[in-house]
């Protein structure tokens, strides 16, 4: 683990090297969210909220897009537009298709936690599903590339103290394992709890490695829906933003986001870097990024929130939030999102920040 945490830390500063070099490469500034019928657009053409975002160094947006007019504006003053997509996630799709509750090593069914709803990634079901949402929404022609959310294993993080779930052991999880890997769970092990445990005890690294491969392959999908239909558009990822020396390494072993091997797939990876929610101070920011960016050599769009939650965030921490979440280490950040910052009056803050940030 030592020398592990070492190795990135070297990358680390190769990246960061690497990454002051690149003066002329321009910084995403992105938000998500966006919406042209806010108040603060009532009175502007298409044309004039393009140029009202370009103006101050906004150059891509994330929401659903009702015309056709309002993004041909914004790409013509080169501001890119994406859509963000849940995946594994939502009691809906727990109703629809049953088969994709999560099963815990417990040999229950997994609960709601809070709002959140986690679905299991081998539900072909649910597969299917969110790739025909996604072709669906390329189709339209609008998007520049697609950010997939809960993409994951189950696990409601977004807490001080996450509450660290082993799953999935539902049939669909356990007959595709033992298919996958070769192996054979022993038949006289007659219920779900004593099958966790006899997985946990005896091939817990496979079963590990096989739950990341879920995650990946389904990536690798979307990947392949892009190159074949929509050459050209990004894939990127809101990644959970939690480094490897985090809860005993629970971002390989629980949440099943690898990062190494997802950067085979994904073009852009974005840490959702609630530092509020999380309980942690504003340069976790820069470490989460840097540490995500040696482990990819990939662009790391940090999301940083505008949200004061679960405690008030002044908009002299939002400012701070924001210069850490465009230092060197960071190709760019995501601000979560359009609708916290215009309820909470933060938007002055971070047009004003923003423009006159060094980038």
């Amino acid at each position: 683990m030592k020398r592990a945490l070492f190795l990135i830390l070297i990358l680390g500063l190769v990246f960061k090297f690497l990454t002051s070099c690149e003066k002329n490469v321009e910084k995403m500034v992105g938000i998500y969210g966006f919406n042209k019928d806010a108040e603060i657009f009532k009175a502007l053409s298409d044309e004039e909220i393009a140029d009202y975002l370009a103006d101050f160094g906004i150059n891509g947006v994330w929401g659903r897009f009702k015309d056709k007019s309002i993004t041909d504006a914004l790409h013509k003053r080169g501001i890119k537009t994406f859509f963000g997509i849940g995946i594994f996630s939502g009691r809906k799709l727990w109703e629809e298709f049953p088969d994709s509750r999560p099963v815990l090593s417990t040999g229950e069914m997994l609960e709601m936690d809070g709002w959140y709803a986690g679905v299991c990634p081998t539900s072909e079901n649910v597969r299917k599903k969110k790739l025909k949402e996604i072709d669906e929404m390329f189709a339209k022609g609008v998007y520049d590339g697609v950010w997939l959310d809960f993409i994951r294993y189950p696990c409601h993080w977004e807490v001080k103290k996450p509450k660290i779930y082993e799953t999935c052991f539902c049939d669909n999880c356990l007959n595709k394992f033992q298919k996958d890997k070769e192996i054979k769970i022993p038949d006289n092990l007659e219920d779900k709890k004593k099958i966790a445990s006899w997985i946990l005890n005896n091939n817990d690294r496979m079963w590990r490695e096989w739950k990341c491969e879920q995650i990946t392959d389904f990536c690798a999908d979307v990947k392949r829906l892009i190159d074949k239909k929509y050459p050209g558009k990004i894939l990127g990822v809101f990644g959970v933003p939690w480094r490897i020396s985090d809860f005993n390494g629970a971002i390989k072993k629980i949440i099943c986001q690898d990062y190494e091997k997802l950067t085979q797939y994904v073009d852009v990876f974005s840490p959702m870097s609630y530092h509020l929610m999380c309980n942690r101070n504003i340069d976790w920011i820069g470490d989460v990024t840097m540490e995500i960016a040696s482990l990819t050599q990939k662009p790391v769009w940090v999301t940083i929130q505008a949200v004061s939650q679960p405690v008030k965030m002044s908009n002299e921490e939002f400012e701070k939030a924001i210069k850490e979440g465009l230092s060197d280490v960071s190709s760019g950040l995501i601000i979560y999102n359009f609708n916290y910052m215009m309820k909470e009056n933060k938007w002055d803050t971070f047009v004003k920040t923003i423009k006159y940030t060094k980038m």
